[in-house]
């Protein structure tokens, strides 16, 4: 149950290139309850940004394709029940996946997310 409803909203500025992580360190016990990207420049037709709970496996959102033209947003058609409950202390990973091997295109990636008790 959802005690605390202060929501509050990430934006990771994905700068394109190679296959790259970025993470956050979440201070609070927190939810992710939506995800989605706005490619900064066109992307290549096979690239993707995901979002994941922790450094391993478990993510929280399908990869997002990042294949359209610049100004194109894409939201995350899933998030996983179990993955997107984040720990305090826990970390949140954006990985952006260059499978076209021309370099992925610059991306933001917006994460919106409630604290939770």
């Amino acid at each position: 149950m959802i005690k605390n409803v202060n929501g509050f909203s990430t934006i990771l500025d994905v700068a394109g290139g190679a296959t790259a992580n970025y993470d956050i360190t979440v201070a609070e016990k927190c939810m992710v309850i939506d995800a989605y990207i706005v490619n900064n420049a066109a992307g290549d037709t096979s690239d993707t940004v995901q979002v994941t709970n922790g450094t391993g496996s478990n993510h929280i959102t399908n990869a997002m394709s990042n294949a359209g033209a610049a100004g194109a947003v894409v939201a995350a058609s899933s998030l996983d029940g179990t993955h997107r409950n984040l720990a305090a202390g826990a970390t949140l990973r954006v990985t952006q996946t260059d499978n076209s091997g021309s370099d992925a295109g610059a991306t933001s990636c917006y994460i919106i997310v409630l604290r939770t008790v």
